[in-house]
């Protein structure tokens, strides 16, 4: 007698590969779209037209109706660089990863094309991601950061300090180290909290200490006014504004004003 072969279970019957390929390219978050480039007779990329996208795909670039349709359909001015990059890789089979934006869609990519089919078919895939609002954040960060450096730049008296706590160095610019008779070079390389407070009016120096002390207890912005002495005798006031971040355990972990 021929045994008979155990049922298959549920979640054991083979799903065709369609099935999944279908499964997978409406489940992912990225967007994803295949295109077939279009080039003139000098195989020059000249537009590239939409064969598939998946459901992301219009939440990513905000194009709507793309399947049969080219680029230069729906974003007349786009950027020659797209139809360059494509038709390479269309062309080559070389696949590219890179992060480029485009002006008249108003958004910044991050994406992954690579070939699929015969090479004649001219079929490139490409994975996507929308990665504007980090880029926009990302220049507004080094916008701050170029207007800090201007203003700390023009201003003679204006010094930075960044104090790594649980080592006890203080890193600082020039102008702080100067301030505080503390060398240069030493000042760059970070030098004790300790080195700096020595120049601090003995007046001074208690209620610095306990504002300094405030601000690593509670992880909290410092802020005081104080006087140190200067190499040539002189006296000149200081006002020093910082904040103290905090480590996972709480124990104050950078120092930066």
């Amino acid at each position: 007698m021929q045994s008979t072969p155990p049922p298959t279970a549920p979640d054991q019957i083979p799903i065709p590969a369609q099935e999944r390929y279908k499964a997978l390219f409406e489940a992912i978050d990225a967007g994803f779209c295949i295109i077939e480039v279009l080039f003139d007779q000098h195989r020059t990329a000249i537009d590239y037209r939409f064969v598939e996208v998946n459901p992301q795909f219009e939440q990513q670039t905000g194009l709507l109706d793309a399947v049969g349709r080219t680029a230069r359909e729906l974003v007349p001015d786009l950027e020659q660089f797209w139809f360059e990059t494509y038709g390479k890789v269309a062309l080559t089979g070389d696949p590219v990863r890179f992060d480029h934006g485009s002006d008249p869609m108003d958004r910044w990519f991050e994406v992954n094309a690579f070939r699929i089919g015969a090479p004649d078919a001219h079929l490139v895939a490409i994975l996507f991601n929308d990665v504007s609002d980090r880029r926009r954040a990302a220049l507004q960060t080094q916008e701050s950061e170029d207007r800090l450096t201007q203003a700390l730049t023009a201003g003679n008296g204006i010094g930075t300090w960044d104090w790594d706590v649980p080592n006890d160095r203080i890193k600082a610019d020039e102008r702080f180290a100067r301030q505080y008779g503390v060398p240069v070079e030493m000042a760059r390389k970070g030098a004790p909290l300790e080195r700096y407070f020595a120049c601090v009016h003995p007046d001074d120096l208690p209620a610095t200490r306990c504002r300094v002390a405030d601000a690593m207890e509670a992880g909290g912005d410092f802020s005081a006014e104080y006087r140190v002495a200067q190499s040539d005798g002189a006296i000149r006031w200081i006002a020093a504004q910082g904040r103290c971040r905090l480590a996972a355990d709480g124990s104050p972990l950078r120092f930066s004003g």
